[in-house]
């Protein structure tokens, strides 16, 4: 039980975190408008440098294995996702939103909790996760919200987080010596990223309408598939497969690289829905709610793996 211990104390922490964003909402400190250039700044300049820090470490044989096993665990559980969903669609009638708020999940907020329930060195193999669903949520979430069906390679190979992930895979597989002052400058813009992500996820739920959210009857069955049936999905995956008999300290490689499986609906999928005209207030509450429940999900998701 001590990974349950060391995962519900970070989650703590991040609680009391979204609670400040809560009472700055509701003390009329900073509005939603004004948490957004916050959203902002963690989505261009501290995730990416989130990905690049994770990635200055020391090249070894092992750390080169479990990178590969963390990749393809990331890289199958999003699959499973996306074709669990897509066979659900039809006889549950999930609308694009609810689909996508049920595949796409916080990716980001697992960094800081690995990096102080696990240890930094295990951070790079939850920036997998990071890399997968930025290029999932470019391609398949976009065309699934928008109805396009082209990409935007421009776009998405110019996102930030692709390039910081490209410079960190460089940076390691090369070992290219990086100066003191520029990774201290990386490693303090990475360690902003728990408490913005909290401190904005705090202000959304403040400014929610509670008899809004009851007014949603579908809230129940999306929560249950992000929450329950998405982690759940996860661990047998992991225990079908073996996965963490396919490297030294699989189970910690694992727990790190799919921690984020349990957190709530991404934010991401909220700015989408707004600039492809959908119902982003109902968006918005799925990510509130999932938000919460995740405080609870993530240590004992983290400590199943563990005993996988």
């Amino acid at each position: 039980m001590d990974m349950f211990w060391s995962l519900a104390g970070e989650v703590g922490k991040l609680f009391l975190m979204m609670l400040i964003g809560f009472v700055v909402y509701r003390l009329g400190i900073i509005t939603v408008e004004e948490s957004k250039i916050l959203s902002k700044m963690m989505l261009y300049i501290v995730l990416p440098a989130v990905v690049l820090h994770s990635f200055m470490v020391e090249f070894t044989p092992d750390k080169t294995r479990g990178l590969l096993l963390s990749y393809a665990a990331a890289l199958g559980v999003s699959l499973v996702l996306v074709a669990a969903v897509t066979l659900l669609k039809r006889p549950l009638h999930l609308t694009p939103v609810e689909s996508m708020s049920v595949i796409y999940f916080n990716t980001g907020i697992a960094v800081p909790i690995v990096g102080a329930a696990i240890g930094q060195e295990w951070v790079v193999y939850a920036t997998a996760m990071i890399c997968v669903h930025t290029f999932l949520v470019w391609t398949h979430c976009k065309f699934t919200l928008s109805g396009e069906r082209t990409v935007s390679w421009k776009k998405l190979f110019l996102n930030p987080n692709m390039i910081s992930m490209l410079i960190g895979i460089a940076l390691f597989t090369l070992q290219l010596p990086v100066p003191a002052v520029v990774s201290g400058t990386v490693e303090g813009m990475a360690d902003l990223f728990g408490p913005l992500s909290m401190v904005v996820t705090g202000i959304l739920i403040g400014s929610l309408s509670w008899e809004r959210v009851r007014s949603y009857r579908r809230l129940p069955l999306v929560v249950g598939l992000r929450m329950v049936a998405c982690p759940l999905a996860a661990l047998l995956l992991v225990k079908a497969l073996h996965l963490a008999q396919m490297a030294p300290d699989g189970s910690l490689i694992l727990t790190a690289a799919l921690l984020s499986v349990a957190t709530n609906s991404g934010s991401t999928i909220t700015q989408m829905v707004q600039v492809y005209g959908g119902d982003a207030e109902y968006s918005s509450v799925i990510c509130a709610v999932t938000s919460l429940l995740s405080m609870a999900a993530l240590p004992l998701f983290g400590q199943m793996v563990r005993i996988l």
